[in-house]
Parts: C-alpha cells; sequence; structure tokens
C-alpha cells in the first residue's frame, strides 16, 4: 500500500495578488507622503559631509537664470558702475550688495520660480524677497562679474529652526562671506572671513569675532535683531550641489536619490542628525519606490502564473 498522502496546505492566488497590489499601494503612499514632507522642511536631498570647505569649489554649480536674464542682469549691473571684472576685493563686494538692497523694499518670504534678473525686477516692483532670494541674486550678480560665488545656508539646528542664507566668495585669497540681506560682513582681527573660519573661531570662543554692519539701504531687513544672534546661525553650514535643472527622469525616484540635488555640510554633529535624514529621504526616495515596484511586478506575475493554469 502507498503511503497516504499530506492534504495540500496553500493560498488562494487571489489573496497573493491582493496582498502584493496592497503592499505596493501602501510603499507608493508612504513614499509621495514622506517625500512630500520632506520637501515641505526643505530635507528633500542628500547629505554629505565634507571634511573642509574648500572641497566645495570642485561641486556642479549652483543655477543661475537663463542666457537672455544673465544678459539683462549684467546690462543692469553694467549701468549701475559695476563691469565684469569690477569686484575684485570684499570692500568693492560690500559696494555691490549695498547697491542691491538699495533696489529691494519689502521683506518677505518667497517661493517663485523665477531667478536672477526676473527675481531682482519682482522685488525692484515692491515684491517682498527673504534672506534666500537676496542671496541668490546676489550670488549670481557675483558670478556674473567673475567672482566664484556660492549660496550657503546657515541653520542654528539640524532641524532647519532659525535659518539664514548668506553667499560665500573668493575674494582676497580666500572664501569670504557676505550678508546681503543685513549688509553684513563678519570679520576677525585680519579681516572678513569665511563659513570654515568663522565656526572655528566661535567654537574656538575668540570674542573678536563680530558682524561688521556696512550702512543702511532701501531693504527693510533690521540688523540689530540679528546681530544679537548671529553666532547661532553658524552652528550648520549646508552648501547646495543642484547643477541646474535635472532632466524628468532625474528628478523621479528611484533615480533621484543619486541624480537630484545634494546637500553638504561642514561642521560637528554630534547627533549624527545629517546622517538620519539622508537616510529618510533614502527611504522615500529609493527604498520605498523600489519596494512599491517590486510588489507590483509580484502582482503581475501571480496573475500570469494563475491564468496559465
Amino acid at each position: 500500500m502507498g503511503r497516504p498522502g499530506r492534504p495540500e496546505v496553500g493560498i488562494d492566488s487571489s489573496i497573493l495578488t491582493a496582498f502584493a497590489v496592497g503592499f505596493a499601494l501602501a510603499c507608493a503612499v508612504c513614499s509621495a507622503a514622506g517625500f512630500f514632507y520632506l520637501r515641505h522642511l526643505g530635507l528633500n536631498v542628500r547629505f554629505r559631509p565634507v571634511a573642509d570647505m574648500d572641497h566645495l569649489q570642485h561641486l556642479r554649480p549652483q543655477p543661475v537664470g537663463s542666457p537672455s536674464s544673465q544678459q539683462a542682469f549684467l546690462a543692469l549691473l553694467q549701468r549701475a558702475g559695476f563691469p565684469p571684472g569690477s569686484v575684485r576685493d570684499v570692500a568693492s563686494a560690500v559696494r555691490l550688495q549695498t547697491w542691491l538692497g538699495n533696489q529691494l523694499s519689502q521683506v518677505a518670504v518667497y517661493s517663485g520660480p523665477e531667478r536672477g534678473y526676473d527675481l531682482l525686477r519682482y522685488g525692484m516692483q515692491g515684491g517682498g524677497v527673504a534672506c534666500g532670494s537676496v542671496s541668490d541674486m546676489f550670488r549670481e550678480a557675483m558670478v556674473l562679474l567673475g567672482v566664484p560665488s556660492r549660496s550657503v545656508e546657515l541653520s542654528q539646528s539640524d532641524f532647519r529652526q532659525r535659518t539664514h542664507a548668506v553667499v560665500e566668495a573668493q575674494l582676497e585669497g580666500g572664501w569670504r562671506v557676505l550678508d546681503p540681506t543685513f549688509n553684513a560682513t563678519y570679520e576677525g582681527p585680519g579681516g572678513a572671513l569665511g563659513v570654515e573660519d568663522i565656526q572655528h573661531a566661535l567654537a574656538a570662543g575668540r570674542e573678536e569675532i563680530r558682524a561688521v554692519w556696512h550702512g543702511p539701504r532701501r531693504f527693510a531687513a533690521d540688523f540689530e535683531p540679528h546681530a544679537r544672534i548671529w553666532q547661532l546661525y553658524f552652528a550648520n553650514a549646508y552648501v547646495y550641489e543642484t547643477g541646474g535643472t535635472p532632466q524628468f527622469w532625474r528628478r523621479l525616484p528611484p533615480w533621484r536619490y543619486w541624480t537630484g540635488p545634494a546637500r553638504f555640510y561642514y561642521g560637528d554633529h554630534p547627533m549624527a542628525l545629517p546622517g538620519v535624514q539622508d537616510r529618510l529621504y533614502w527611504m522615500t526616495a529609493f527604498l520605498l519606490p523600489v519596494a512599491a515596484l517590486l510588489a507590483t511586478l509580484a502582482a503581475v506575475a501571480i496573475s500570469v502564473l494563475t491564468a496559465r493554469h
């Protein structure tokens, strides 16, 4: 006599398909929700540490306006007395940021698409701008005049509390911080300093580092409150690597994690929060989309195999 067979135990293919589809939808929803939440916080970028800020001069350039916008911006600068090559030191850069502040009036958060000349025209017509927009305008003006420059985001904490934006420009043999929002520089006994030098000086408790105001302008940003707390902003410094607007497919997950924008940071992070934020972005931009794709393929495969049998 043959051995009695065991009863077959299995899961209905429709249940497996439903589970795979549900899992794919859950991953897609979580990925989209997480991505948009991180974008709301300004954290939808890769975080990468650097040993020193000088490394960042080799990154892809930060975005500027269209060619026609750049030509119009350069023509405006020339009419104002700033031809290419006219900014050679910190003093001439301060004159430029003073001029820029006199073209603006209202302080307000701006999140529109314009850059450079178009953004400046918006401000000249009474539109409100804040530190990020002012720094973008000033950085592009410096680049058009032949000075390597980059926008730097400063933050009191890794959770983007009490943030500010400044510009670093290569002047007088090094990187120097210029603050076009408040018409200020940050200086030690030897003159204007860069972000890395400021962070080192503050960490060492050097009290001679100070924010230097270069006079009033039409722009309504008030320097006095800023002068009392400016040291807090330099706790964290970030430089974006954007390379302009990427191709459409490069903005889509999961490729976005590698081909999209990055934020390079310098400084001590005892809680390693940039690493945590980067892993959250990796989950929303790569892990969850890939899981959703694999679950969808599994559901399709199960349906095809079931149809064949």
